[in-house]
């Protein structure tokens, strides 16, 4: 069988071997690899025993030609046969293996990520490293961030304004806002956070063949390395409803659309008498006895705003704006409002 570099992975080598005990009779035996290829060295060899089939396989690397993959299976007598074993170097001082008495440092299903069978390990594997890598760390979840971000907005510049500061009963009342101009408001947050990744270090002699133990399995100690991620999220809140109340059970409802800036329902600042508030209301009876003794109406203004967030890694942004829930901030004033009555006199 061939298979392209990219594809080459033990998983897959030894898929096809085992799953070829079932259903191959004889394949084609092949002790070593042919002189067409760079020669495998025979520890990366296949012997292992499956019942009653045992299983020699080689695989081949043939340069830019892939790798090839040769199997021979036959019966074997029961579970005191020697498994067939071919000359191999020592794996360390004092490293040695007995048939039948422990696993067989041959055996590729035993493989573990060595220099030298760099052929077999998947994709982004390290070279001389057990493939066994943990991560730890501290994680963040950026919505919750960005919840938190947009419960924390708040305009304490923002008051309300009006003309005249001492209404009058059926002439109408200019209201507008001061400190806030119904831009966009932009809200970051950025956490760096500790990440520790340990991964499993084979033990080697001075050769640099791999330290085992008793058992056949590599010699491994841990070895940890930590680095910093850095999360950044962002949050964009805009006016989507304006709602005046103006503490006489008459209310004004202003609407925005869209993402963006928009003024329509801040009224306008007094500059002079021909140029009026879009925001505006004539009371029909005074101020006295409203909230008690403070014989004004409670003017509200509610903005409610909208608000979407977006996360990056390391500076990448990923992914596009996600929503988040509507909040609402209210602000109030007093409004004292007197009546005038005509009063007739004789000249």
């Amino acid at each position: 069988m061939l298979f392209d570099r990219p594809r080459v992975n033990v998983s897959l080598v030894l898929a096809v071997i085992v799953a070829s005990f079932a259903t191959v009779a004889v394949a084609t035996a092949q002790s070593h690899c042919g002189s067409g290829g760079s020669g495998l060295s025979l520890d990366r060899r296949l012997n292992v025993k499956e019942g009653g089939y045992r299983g020699v396989g080689n695989v081949c690397d043939q340069l830019t030609d892939g790798f090839t993959t040769t199997l021979q299976q036959d019966t074997v007598r029961a579970p005191d046969s020697v498994t067939t074993q071919a000359p191999q170097r020592p794996n360390g001082p004092g490293a040695s293996w007995t048939p039948n008495l422990g696993a067989n440092p041959l055996d590729l299903i035993r493989t573990f990520c060595r220099r030298d069978d760099w052929a077999f390990l998947p994709a982004g594997s390290n070279g001389g490293l057990p493939c066994t890598t943990t991560t730890r760390g501290a994680s963040v979840d950026p919505g919750a961030v960005a919840r938190e971000l947009f419960g924390a907005l708040s305009l304490p510049s923002l008051r309300l304004d009006m003309n005249p500061r001492l209404g009058l009963v059926a002439f109408p009342t200019w209201f507008w806002v001061e400190g806030y101009s119904g831009q966009v408001i932009p809200l970051s947050k950025t956490l760096t956070l500790p990440r520790e990744q340990c991964t499993l270090v084979v033990d080697r002699d001075a050769r640099g063949d791999p330290l085992l133990n008793s058992s056949g399995d590599p010699v491994v100690r841990q070895r940890c390395t930590t680095t910093f991620e850095t999360i950044g999220v962002e949050v964009r809140a805009w006016p989507a409803v304006y709602h005046w109340d103006f503490g006489d059970r008459k209310e004004q409802t202003v609407l925005c659309h869209g993402v963006g800036a928009c003024t329509a329902g801040l009224g306008r600042a007094y500059t002079d008498p021909h140029t009026p508030s879009p925001i505006q209301h004539a009371y029909r009876l005074s101020s006295l006895g409203q909230q008690g003794l403070v014989d004004a109406y409670g003017v509200q203004l509610g903005i409610t705003f909208s608000a979407e967030y977006r996360f990056s890694r390391n500076g990448n942004v990923l992914g596009g704006w996600q929503g988040l829930p509507d909040r609402e901030l209210s602000w109030a004033a007093d409004h004292k409002v007197q009546e005038a009555q005509a009063i007739l006199t004789r000249p």
